[in-house]
């Protein structure tokens, strides 16, 4: 099976635990994931961060290259494409998720909760 990350580096590389947010498998494992967090864990609350990743990861991967192109999306709008699915995954699961939208850090409102 192949793996639910965007490229195969070394280990020490930005990229290398990058998800590949092309692949339905791994929206299936994040369901299950928050499905079972939520049985382990009694807060609901559930931090998703997000802002550590690189986008050129998605440029760099050949096969979400050819998906963006398919798509006509850039690396930033695939980013985009992720956190919408991860939206609708944690409104399904027992989580209300707290994220920071880096792109708009200075405002105060960047901080919100999704449920």
């Amino acid at each position: 099976m192949k793996p639910i990350r965007t490229c195969e580096r070394e280990w020490h590389s930005a990229c290398s635990n990058a998800l590949d947010p092309t692949r339905p498998e791994l929206y299936t494992f994040l369901a299950s994931f928050l499905q079972e967090m939520g049985g382990i864990f009694e807060d609901d609350l559930l931090f998703l961060g997000g802002d550590e990743l690189d986008s050129t990861c998605f440029d760099e991967s050949p096969s979400v290259a050819q998906w963006m192109k398919e798509h006509g999306l850039n690396a930033s709008s695939t980013q985009q494409y992720f956190w919408q699915q991860m939206t609708q995954l944690v409104r399904s699961s027992p989580f209300c998720s707290l994220s920071l939208d880096v792109s708009i850090v200075a405002q105060p409102t960047a901080l919100f909760a999704n449920r």
